[in-house]
Formats: C-alpha cells, sequence, structure tokens
C-alpha cells in the first residue's frame, strides 16, 4: 500500500507541473465568435457576409422597370436601295428577379420599336424579347456596374418601298454591360449597353447595338 501512495502521489506531482508548463508554453487560444470576424473582415466583405446571412429566400427581391432604348441595326443582304444601317427608337419594360443573392438576377424584357421609314420610303417596324442572367456590383453607396449576357427573339417586318411586307424571326445572342446609380434601396437608374448576334443566317437583322436608359423599382 505504501508502495501505491508514492506513486500516486508522483503522478499527481508530474501531471501539475506538465499542466504549469503547458500553460506557460501554449497561451490559451482566443475563440472567436461570428460576430468577432465579421467585425475582422472589409466594410465590402462585412456587407456580402450579412446580406448571405440567415434564410436565403428572405433576400429575394423583385425588380421592376420601363425606359427607352435606340438600336442601331447593322443589315445584310438587303436589296438595291436599301441602308445598311439603320436606327430605332424604342421603350422598354423589364421584369427581375434575385438568384438567392443579391448579386445574381434573371431579367426578362420586352421592347417595342416605333415604326420607322427611311429616306428611300422603306419601312421597318421591330418588337424583342429577352433574358438574361445579370451580375452586380456595387462600388459605393450611389453607384454600381453590371455586365450579363443572355438570349433574345427579334421580330422584323421589313416593307421595301412599292413591295410587299418580309418578316423575319430573328434569335440573337446577347452581352451587357450597364452602369447603375443607387437613388435609394428600391429604386435605381440603369444606363446599358449592349451588343446583340444573330444566330441564324436566314434574316437581315444580323447584329445590332441598343443603347437603353431605365429607371427600375425593387420590391
Amino acid at each position: 500500500m505504501k508502495t501505491i501512495r508514492i506513486i500516486f502521489l508522483f503522478m499527481l506531482c508530474f501531471e501539475g507541473a506538465y499542466a504549469q508548463y503547458s500553460a506557460n508554453d501554449f497561451p490559451e487560444e482566443e475563440v472567436l465568435d461570428y460576430e468577432s470576424i465579421v467585425r475582422e473582415l472589409s466594410p465590402t466583405t462585412r456587407a456580402r457576409v450579412q446580406d448571405y446571412g440567415g434564410d436565403p429566400l428572405s433576400q429575394v427581391r423583385f425588380h421592376m422597370g420601363v425606359g427607352f432604348t435606340n438600336s442601331i441595326l447593322a443589315l445584310t443582304g438587303v436589296p438595291e436601295g436599301v441602308p445598311d444601317r439603320e436606327t430605332l427608337k424604342g421603350v422598354q419594360a423589364k421584369f427581375g428577379i434575385d438568384l438567392l443573392s443579391p448579386f445574381w438576377r434573371a431579367e426578362g424584357g420586352v421592347v417595342t420599336y416605333e415604326t420607322h421609314r427611311d429616306k428611300e420610303g422603306n419601312k421597318f417596324a421591330l418588337k424583342e424579347f429577352d433574358l438574361s442572367l445579370i451580375s452586380l456590383t456595387p462600388t459605393s453607396k450611389l453607384w454600381g456596374y453590371k455586365i450579363g449576357g443572355g438570349l433574345s427573339a427579334r421580330y422584323l417586318e421589313f416593307t421595301q418601298k412599292g413591295m410587299e411586307r418580309i418578316d423575319y424571326t430573328t434569335p440573337s445572342a446577347n452581352i451587357q454591360l450597364g452602369v447603375l446609380t443607387y437613388f435609394s434601396n428600391k429604386m435605381t437608374l440603369s444606363t446599358d449597353l449592349l451588343y446583340r448576334k444573330a444566330l441564324t443566317k436566314e434574316s437581315i437583322d444580323q447584329s445590332a447595338l441598343d443603347f437603353s436608359i431605365r429607371i427600375d423599382g425593387h420590391f
């Protein structure tokens, strides 16, 4: 029994010395909770963490906007006497929804252009439907930019002077770049430059460069 007691006391002393040595050489680690980590982040990163926190569905917002568009059409294979470029003016309506993030959005829209007659008497009427995927990047409380791309369907009615009307249906791909001005959390001004390229050779409407300005509401 005496030997067992001596061994037991020796073990207690050894463990106490080892614990003291560990405390001196390896100080207690600082445990950072979520709030501490967020405070260490930059303002931009912190905003992104807060936006993604919680239920993703609670971040989903809807967007609606109306605006004006100018489109410069590059026409190919047109009959003699028809210019190879025409500029059309129109109005647009857009509807969008967040894709589980305030920085990604799906947008659909329709653009109706005024019937245009050129100086040679040729007539152009154009309607357009499009669907796009947009990435948004705020750079400050007032400004931001966006890039995106998608597909569109364009319906062009072309009537050459003294001839019957010809209808063209043109599927197109588009890429776009825009600047955002934030008036408030619920309203922005969007200024966009968009390039379209036809996916078929069967239409005279082969490409277009669009410039648009639009007011968007966010709900």
